[in-house]
């Protein structure tokens, strides 16, 4: 038992679900023999391996598993709670309700494996934190509530998701927004439209934006080439003669359209413009705070600094535009709310602290930011493992990676190998494909070959009249050529 953990080959799940509020204190793992359990972030094993395959806890405390080909649930102690039975399943999440697909259809149960709505759609999405989800029934779309009633007995040919109260939906070719009894607030009639978001949604009008109220009403007319929704900063970016600005809520410009590209405002307020093809920052009063410099950016985070490249390598920013830790990476991500940021080197990805000292060094495929329990994804050749903010491994070892470079390496061998064998098996179709159509000529009307005896559809030397070894009649070099055993038999 004291080498278990070192014999672990970890790999973690890229698919994350409901991970946000402290549930990622046990992660899933498999073994060398491709079966599941779960760890904690000591690297102490918590549920044995034994399913073919496992999710994150989320706010449930419940983890999706597959065993026998099929779907079903498990507590933090390893019980199953809901039987594996079914061909595809979603996490609760912070729903009472987990979505199942079952028969080909979809549906949905509870947290004791009850159908709560019998799997009878061809298509679903989870609740989520909504009463309401979309589902589909023969390419047209609706909404049920948790009983699975469908909102106002009615489908449409496309749906948005609820936003503020309201959700979009097309009906005869145009689109309108119901509420959550399924009554039209606003009656189909734009040509497309997006959700709302502080309290506008954009439509189109004779291929242009503009933006209408909760009751249909046009507040900013239709005269953008493109627009995008109002954020928390209030601001919405819209596109003008091929240049990207931002508008007010009242439909105001307050950062004329001049820029290649726009992003969003986030809460430093700072969003990263392009400019003659150099990125830098403006603020959402229109200033230009760091100007456009550099090859390509990212946006600020927690840590007040953003990844920037210049001349082919990656450093950092402060958000007055100076240079902090010096362009000298391959690659970069953000620190986040960690003291550690994963930077690029050589292929390989590994961590440098704040002052751009290199912590661990470059030596994993992949690399994760850390999150808020100190600990970082990594990937080492087809696997993945952890690693906690001082550089430690946990659940594997240095060895383990060095092994895993082998598997790799002599799996890369013995794929050249096999396709140097296909190319060869490739050819030699092709060469018979090619003798299959050659005129045939017997020699001496003599249809056997002289190495096998076999049927005489061979290719002879006897009309090689210039002396070099090409039949004159059929063009092929000039010996006598086997079909059945592909020997010369001269």
């Amino acid at each position: 038992m004291k080498n278990i953990i070192r014999l672990l080959s970890i790999v973690l799940l890229i698919l994350i679900v409901g991970c946000d509020n402290g549930q990622r204190d046990i992660y899933p793992f498999n073994n060398e023999f491709y079966k599941y359990g779960f760890m904690d972030q000591n690297g102490k094993v918590i549920i044995q391996p034994q399913f073919d395959y496992a999710e994150f806890y989320d706010e449930s405390n419940l983890a999706v598993i597959k065993q026998n080909g099929k779907y079903g649930f498990i507590d933090k102690k390893g019980n199953i709670v809901i039987r594996p039975q079914f061909e595809k399943v979603a996490a609760f999440g912070e729903s009472d309700l987990a979505m199942i697909k079952q028969n080909k259809k979809y549906g949905f149960i509870n947290k004791e494996g009850i159908l709560a709505i019998p799997p009878i759609f061809d298509y679903a999405e989870s609740f989520g934190k909504s009463e309401f989800t979309s589902i589909g029934q023969k390419r047209k779309y609706g909404f049920i509530d948790k009983n699975g009633n469908i909102l106002s007995n009615r489908l449409y040919e496309n749906t948005y998701s609820f936003s503020e109260g309201l959700v979009a939906v097309k009906l005869n070719g145009k689109w309108g927004y119901i509420n959550n009894k399924g009554q039209f607030e606003i009656k189909p009639k734009f040509e497309a439209v997006q959700p709302f978001s502080l309290d506008l949604a954009r439509f189109r009008k004779n291929g242009k934006s503009g933006f209408i109220n909760k009751k249909g009403n046009i507040v900013i007319k239709a005269q953008f080439e493109a627009a995008g929704k109002f954020e928390g900063s209030g601001l919405a970016t819209i596109l003008q003669n091929e240049r990207w600005g931002y508008i007010d809520r009242k439909g105001i410009i307050v950062i004329p359209p001049q820029f290649e590209y726009v992003g969003k405002f986030g809460e430093s307020n700072l969003s990263i413009i392009q400019q003659y093809g150099k990125y830098g920052f403006i603020k959402n009063t229109g200033k230009i705070v760091i100007e456009p410099q550099f090859d390509f950016v990212s946006n600020f985070d927690e840590s007040g600094l953003a990844p920037i490249k210049q001349n082919g390598k990656w450093g950092f920013i402060n958000n007055l535009g100076e240079i902090v830790i010096q362009p000298q990476f391959d690659g970069a991500n953000g620190f986040g709310k960690s003291d550690l940021a994963p930077v690029k080197q050589n292929g390989k990805w590994g961590l440098i602290n704040k002052l751009g000292e290199i912590v661990i060094q470059p030596q994993f495929d992949r690399l994760s930011r850390f999150g808020e329990s100190d600990i970082a994804q990594v990937k080492y050749g087809n696997r993945w493992g952890l690693i906690g903010n001082k550089g430690e491994f946990i659940g594997f070892t240095l060895n383990d990676m060095h092994q895993e470079e082998i598997k790799v390496a002599e799996r890369k061998v013995a794929e050249e190998q096999e396709k140097k064998i296909k190319e060869l098996e490739a050819e030699l179709a092709n060469q018979r494909s090619r003798l299959s159509n050659t005129k045939v000529i017997d020699r001496e009307h003599d249809t056997r070959c002289r190495t096998c005896g076999g049927d005489g559809q061979i290719v002879c030397y006897r009309h090689d009249t210039n002396g070099d070894g090409d039949c004159t009649t059929c063009g092929n070099i000039g010996f006598l050529t086997c079909y059945t055993c592909g020997g010369t038999g001269r």
